[in-house]
């Protein structure tokens, strides 16, 4: 699929599907034109706001381009679009009734998520394994153990978690409600709300009157592969500088908390899905042992994809068929930076630091030799330390950066720390 928008003020959206009808080529690689009209980058074919065609640069002259532009095989495949809470909305209906229809079908929207940033990740696992994963809360104190709050010995047995109404509904979903799982959520009383086919809400409310909303859509990709659209229900800052706001983003995700909770869901999940893609079990009743309440909503969702979904999306030509390798899973640049703009923005400044850094120190190397030469040794010696201190600032720059890349540490063992020191580590 092929996204733009046409007026640069308005940024009026359009999508059609990312193939050129000239030669096929992808038009995501494309540009727009002065004219906000969507440019083919390898011909330079031009489409407007209605996906039609409307410039054949190689046509020798204006009859010659209109007879290319009447034919219907150079129009675009288009679908309607709406804009709800900043995320672009595909509708993926091709009637000529299209637009109207799709105005009639409301995207599903948390009135409690206007106004938040959202962070996008693709994750190299399928839409079933991370579905499940969000209605499986009871995994946190032992798949995260060693993150902020979560251990294993703080763990404490669900209570309850039960389908509100007791329905499963294959247009509505379901609502399940659940207590705690561990010493953090004792009390807490949470709902999660699945809405077909990719919708996951849950909010919890505490015992001192807190209440947290998150978010998460779930776009399969590829039998291995989906796109996790998130947020944390907390509200942009609009007030504080982009370059701080910049770094917290980065403090969280390469810092505290966010690639390494990721990366243990992630280890589990592929695990799942390489049993899951050997086991001669079919039935979704035969695969898992559930039997406890925390294993209630992992039923509940399987119990709707299998009575309702039709056992998950349909694939026909998948590019990967087997479970992710450790390369993959590990590929931060794949997973989330090359789609924010946060973590890019500082991943350049973190290689302007690295360059200037070094062409610094290469100066500062040959004005303290030059310094020796006329035995002012003294002041050569100033340039020699600060030469040393401009190439760590460089190597501690690239490494920085390289932390937006991989998981693999940039020196020593290619090991990568999923758990804390002492516990489990992963070997490419």
């Amino acid at each position: 699929m092929v996204l733009w928008y046409s007026d640069p003020e308005k940024k009026t959206w359009h999508a059609a599907l990312d193939s050129c009808p000239h030669r096929m080529a992808p038009l995501s690689i494309g540009d727009i034109d002065s004219a906000g009209r969507l440019r083919c980058r390898y011909h330079g074919w031009c489409f407007n706001s209605a996906g039609n065609c409307v410039k054949v640069p190689m046509a020798q002259n204006a009859k010659d381009n209109a007879r290319m532009c009447g034919m219907a095989r150079t129009s675009l495949t288009s679908f309607p679009v709406q804009v709800k809470q900043g995320l672009v909305w595909i509708f993926p209906y091709l009637g000529p009734d299209a637009e109207v229809v799709s105005k009639r079908s409301a995207p599903c929207v948390t009135p409690e998520c206007d106004d938040v940033e959202w962070v996008m990740t693709t994750a190299p696992v399928g839409y079933q394994v991370s579905v499940e994963n969000t209605f499986d809360p009871s995994h946190a104190p032992f798949l995260h153990n060693g993150i902020i709050k979560y251990s294993p010995e703080k763990a404490i047995p669900m209570s309850k978690f039960e389908l509100r109404d007791g329905e499963i509904s294959g247009k509505r979903g379901f609502v399940l409600e659940h207590d705690g799982y561990d010493q953090g959520t004792d009390g807490v009383m949470a709902t999660r709300q699945f809405v077909p086919p990719c919708s996951n809400t849950t909010v919890y409310k505490y015992k001192d009157r807190r209440v947290e909303t998150t978010q998460l859509y779930f776009v399969p990709c590829g039998p291995h592969e989906t796109r996790y659209i998130a947020n944390l229900g907390q509200p942009v800052n609009k007030k504080m500088p982009e370059f701080v706001t910049d770094i917290l983003h980065v403090l969280f995700f390469n810092k505290i908390f966010g690639y390494r909770f990721q990366e243990q869901d992630l280890l589990a999940m592929r695990g799942q899905e390489r049993n899951l893609h050997e086991s001669p079990l079919g039935a979704w009743g035969e695969q898992y042992v559930l039997g406890t309440a925390s294993d209630k909503g992992v039923e509940a969702f399987r119990k709707w994809l299998y009575d309702c979904g039709n056992g998950g999306p349909y694939f026909p030509r998948a590019s990967r068929t087997l479970p992710a390798s450790d390369p993959m899973l590990f590929d931060r640049w794949q997973r989330h930076s090359k789609h924010c703009p946060r973590c890019k923005r500082v991943m350049r400044a973190f290689g302007v630091m690295q360059s200037t850094a070094g062409r610094l120190s290469v100066l500062g190397l040959g004005l303290a030799f030059v310094l020796m030469l006329m035995r002012q040794f003294r002041s050569s010696s100033y340039w020699l330390l600060l030469t040393l201190l401009l190439a760590a600032l460089g190597r501690w720059a690239a490494a920085e950066r390289w932390g937006f890349v991989s998981s693999v540490p940039l020196k020593g063992l290619m090991e990568v720390p999923v758990y804390k020191s002492g516990q489990k580590r992963i070997s490419e």
